[in-house]
């Protein structure tokens, strides 16, 4: 079953998205992403902090740079 997808700016992404704020609760944050970009999800909201600091990932590389990054501060 493949994901309904809207344009955002010069990307396609999937209508249906990630909050990714609560991601380090999971107990297996790297799995639950793969497992998510499997699903053909790629619109992961990774905010940080402020609305005026959010922004869109799609490429599952670059999330999980992030994540690991957030991992590290807390």
């Amino acid at each position: 079953m493949s994901l309904p997808t809207r344009k955002m700016g010069n990307s396609t992404a999937t209508a249906i998205g990630y909050g990714s704020l609560g991601i380090t609760a999971k107990p297996t944050p790297m799995k639950f992403l793969d497992t998510l970009y499997e699903s053909e999800c790629t619109n992961w909201d990774n905010r940080s902090g402020t609305p005026d600091e959010c922004f869109l990932c799609g490429e599952p590389e670059y999330i999980k740079e992030c994540i690991k990054t957030s991992l590290k501060t807390l």
